[in-house]
């Protein structure tokens, strides 16, 4: 009697547990692996560059990271009172007053979450051997956040077209999104500006 109540307790038990279980329709799921697939295609896409290898695109990624490096290794209050006479010879530039703080300052913040959580992002000089920079981690992160922030826009586009008209609607839009070719030009790997944090911003506020 004993061994049959103990397992009835454990029947029991064990119904408790699957009723906690979250109960996940048809649809949402369906709804859920389209959403993974737009993000997968539209980071497919913008990593095609790798290609040529794993670097800044243009000049102005290599000056936010510059901007992204002095904050990191010197602090926030660093930047108010930074005035910068690498550039703009001879009399150098007030950076509060001509750099925008939005960009490095959320790398930098991922950045320092990141590497609180261990996640490796030192690359060692294998993805691109020519460039001393990729042993950097911050550097690393730079190459590769416009992919991030392309992946987390086209998932607050699927949230502002489900609120205006529906799943479909939301769905649809961040295909279109992960899909533009002017955002992919904007949101490419190493393309570390300001639209990528910018179009996030918009649609996040929206």
């Amino acid at each position: 009697m004993k061994a049959k109540d103990a397992l009835k307790k454990i029947g029991l038990l064990m119904q408790r547990i699957t009723s906690l279980r979250p109960k996940i329709s048809h649809s949402s799921l369906i709804k859920g692996t389209m959403l993974f697939l737009i993000i997968v295609i539209a980071s497919g896409i913008r990593l095609m560059p790798l290609r040529w290898g794993f670097y800044l695109n243009e000049f102005d990624p290599y000056y936010h990271y510059y901007v992204a490096k002095n904050i990191a290794e010197n602090g926030l209050s660093y930047w108010f009172s930074w005035h910068d006479y690498a550039g703009w010879y001879p009399y150098g530039r007030n950076m509060p007053y001509v750099s925008n703080l939005g960009l490095t300052l959320t790398a930098v913040s991922l950045y320092k979450v990141l590497s609180f959580l261990g996640v490796p992002l030192n690359f060692g000089l294998t993805l691109n051997p020519l460039d001393p920079l990729s042993a950097d981690p911050l550097y690393n992160l730079c190459v590769i956040f416009p992919i991030i922030m392309a992946a987390l826009t086209c998932i607050i586009m699927y949230f502002l077209g489900r609120d205006l008209g529906g799943d479909s609607v939301g769905l649809f839009a961040a295909l279109l999104l992960a899909l533009d070719s002017s955002y992919i030009s904007r949101t490419s790997l190493g393309w570390f500006d300001d639209e990528t944090i910018g179009i996030f911003s918009t649609l996040l506020f929206a």
